[in-house]
């Protein structure tokens, strides 16, 4: 109701005060409105109290607010003098009216004339505001319009480079692995080793791409989850397996809940939320590299949590881990690589899994980073 009222009175005041219309008058009907206006008023009058020759004061602002809406704050100003000359002239029409009466009539017309001229100077400053305001919200608008194009732009450019690049990457790391089985069975360990340390870099790099086209499809409204059933506990263990691999001199611990619960939604992106979190508890434990993996249900959801015994977050910088692009900008963490979307990914993917996704943190002493899903009790394993 509130915003259907706003929006009425909003269109009334431009019904009533066009400031198109009124810059386009004509200084003569700026004129002849509030004279047309005070005649009738000044008829009026006489034809109902000819004896009164008091002024109809109420009357004359009513024609000083008309005309300031037709013609702006010179057609109030007109009206300001034209409704003072009538207020004079009416004192002329009798005949019996004393000296000392015509004195006090004058008086106040005098002070109706003063108090009409700052009420159009008041109409004149708010016109002029109006005008300016005007200028200024068309001038944002072209702004923020600048904005969109270009940020959809870039948004696009990303897009097409993150898409281009990944072939030949892709390709880059078949060859390698072609080449790895050629070095294997030739007995060439020292290029094998060489060509590992190659795997892996190529492996970084198709991580970033893959991030920097999620990033676009999240900020395009194009990423997609492909739901199912699927037995969370699997999930978990697969992503330890894979990243134990990978860091073989981490120690990584597992409490996982026993009911073995059952989540509906897309295996492959809850294991990539699981993989940025892990991933990044190992990059940022300096000194101990030790990750604690947990799950316990609560009220119908699941609660995952990864602890690490890294540098920690400070507080005022917590609340923007989750945004696109963000890096902690204290030294040791500023020297560590990546682009600053693992976890701006991972926020968007909990959302869509109707869950909550959010962390604890004290500096030097390590995070707790955790998110939450729906366990469907009767969703069934195909």
């Amino acid at each position: 109701m509130h915003r259907i009222f706003t929006i009425n009175g909003t269109s009334l005041f431009k019904r009533i005060w066009n400031e198109q219309k009124i810059s386009q008058r004509t200084i003569l009907t700026c004129v002849a409105v509030p004279f047309l206006l005070t005649s009738l008023v000044v008829a009026v009058k006489l034809w109902l109290f000819p004896g009164n020759i008091a002024a109809p004061y109420l009357f004359f602002f009513a024609v000083i607010m008309i005309s300031a809406c037709y013609g702006g704050g010179r057609s109030a100003i007109f009206a300001s003098a034209i409704t003072f000359i009538a207020s004079v002239s009416l004192l002329f029409l009798s005949d019996t009216i004393s000296r000392h009466a015509i004195e006090k009539h004058i008086i106040q017309a005098l002070v109706f004339l003063i108090e009409s001229l700052f009420l159009s100077g008041l109409i004149s400053g708010f016109q002029h505001l109006h005008a300016e305001n005007a200028i200024g919200a068309t001038a944002l608008e072209e702004s923020n319009l600048i904005m969109k194009i270009k940020k959809k732009e870039h948004e696009d450019f990303v897009h097409m480079a993150a898409h281009e690049l990944k072939t030949p990457v892709t390709v880059l790391k078949a060859y390698n692995q072609l080449f790895q089985a050629k070095l294997l069975k030739d007995q060439r360990q020292d290029e094998l080793i060489l060509a590992g340390k190659m795997e892996t870099q190529l492996d970084k790099l198709i991580n970033l791409i893959s991030d920097l086209l999620d990033a676009a499809r999240i900020s395009s409204g194009s990423m997609s989850c492909v739901m199912n059933a699927f037995r969370i506990n699997d999930c978990i263990k697969d992503s330890i397996e894979a990243i134990n691999a990978a860091n073989p001199n981490c120690k990584i611990e597992c409490e996982l809940e026993n009911s073995d619960p059952i989540i509906w939604g897309d295996q492959d992106r809850i294991d990539q939320v699981l993989a940025n979190l892990i991933g990044n508890a190992i990059k940022y434990s300096v000194h101990e590299k030790y990750v604690k993996i947990a799950s316990a249900l609560n009220n119908g959801h699941l609660v995952i949590k990864v602890f690490d015994k890294g540098m920690g977050i400070p507080l005022d910088r917590q609340k923007y881990v989750f945004e696109r692009f963000y890096r902690a900008s204290n030294p040791p963490m500023g020297t560590l690589p990546g682009l600053g979307l693992g976890l701006f990914i991972s926020a968007e993917i909990i959302k869509k899994h109707a869950g909550t996704i959010g962390l604890e943190s004290e500096v030097g002493k390590g995070s707790v980073f955790w998110f939450s899903l729906p366990v469907k009790r009767s969703a069934v394993i195909t």
